[in-house]
């Protein structure tokens, strides 16, 4: 591993991208909620909003590239397993759980969705495949997440070299199991989704990045350049074109890679950096839009014009109060929660 991967103990880039990631499904779900509670925009311009969907494919890349990065020496242990799922645990559950406690008064006053019974509540609460969308919509999305950890967890027995190949041909199967049967149960949709396959790129990218694989200095840019464009590409064709992990999952991938890479190289943006202690909260940001945005849009709607500069001016409002709003959960409630929660767990011992 080179000196450069070592010094990189807080990645600016992934944090950067973390943000990125959550301001983009916050925007999509702007548009979304104000074309449902506030003013039809139009089907052209939900066609290019809907790409703000693309930030979920950068948060899989992400995980996948998080999982190894972070559990660099403590791959062949069988000790590491305890460890890491209570980690997962940690930072998944408890706020989770806070800010779904919440959002039942929030559904309740506004006459949102809620689970019809116990069973879809307590499916909710666990983040169950078929249940998990039901006390905070975007919850289906740590189902994916949650699955991978699990299966992650288990190969951390092995060297990461091999648990990554593990984990690449088993996803790949599953996908490809997927793909033939389309299952549908809602746990074996989980198991078998083309998504998978968006962890498996982010771990590679992590192995690459942690290598001494020399690299002209045109890489990383130009990985950045190609992920960009595809983007525009995505957006212009719309999601439903290409399967996502393609459209969305593919370019994800190269800017994620060429990004890190740039700061592995020390030649990050000032930008990038200045704006990456937001990825902190950007979990908040993802679990806290969703709560919010239906009845600000509700509250909204009737005070902006039936314009579209009305409509693009207030998702921008709404974007940059999700943002504020998100970053004080962060740091009053998410940041003290999960100190309390490791503390009670694993307590120093005197």
């Amino acid at each position: 591993m080179t000196q450069a991967a070592r010094q990189m103990t807080t990645v600016h880039s992934i944090q950067f991208l973390r943000f990125l990631a959550a301001a983009l499904v916050v925007a999509y779900h702007a548009f979304h909620f104000i074309d449902l509670n506030v003013l039809a925009l139009g089907e052209r311009l939900m066609h290019f909003a809907t790409f703000g969907a693309s930030g979920v494919h950068i948060f899989f890349v992400i995980s996948g590239f998080i999982m190894v990065w972070t559990s660099e020496g403590k791959f062949g242990k069988a000790s590491s397993i305890g460890g890491f799922a209570r980690r997962r645990f940690i930072r998944i559950y408890p706020i989770y759980w806070a800010l779904a406690a919440i959002n039942i008064f929030i559904a309740y006053a506004f006459h949102l969705g809620l689970p019809e019974s116990v069973s879809d509540a307590i499916g909710a609460a666990m983040l169950a495949p078929g249940h998990s969308s039901k006390l905070i919509f975007v919850g289906w999305t740590l189902t994916f997440e949650l699955f991978f950890y699990g299966v992650f967890a288990v190969l951390l027995l092995l060297s990461k070299r091999m648990s990554v190949i593990a984990l690449s041909l088993l996803f790949t199967a599953l996908a490809a199991i997927g793909v033939l049967f389309d299952p549908a149960n809602a746990a074996l949709h989980v198991a078998t989704d083309t998504l998978l396959l968006e962890f498996v790129m982010g771990a590679w990218i992590a192995v690459i990045v942690r290598s001494d694989l020399p690299l002209p200095g045109w890489a990383p840019p130009t990985l950045v350049a190609a992920g960009l464009v595809s983007f525009g590409g995505a957006a212009l064709i719309g999601p439903a074109a290409l399967p996502t992990v393609i459209s969305y999952g593919g370019p994800s991938a190269l800017l994620i890679c060429g990004m890190v890479l740039m700061e592995k190289q020390g030649r990050l943006s000032q930008t990038v950096k200045r704006f990456s202690p937001l990825g902190d909260s950007s979990y908040s940001l993802y679990l806290v839009h969703a709560m919010i945005l239906p009845p600000l849009t509700m509250l909204t709607a009737g005070v902006f014009g039936a314009s579209l500069w009305a409509a693009l001016t207030l998702a921008v409002l709404l974007t940059l109060v999700c943002i504020a709003v998100a970053h004080g959960v962060y740091l009053w409630l998410e940041r003290p929660l999960i100190g309390a929660v490791r503390k009670f767990i694993s307590p120093r011992k005197v």
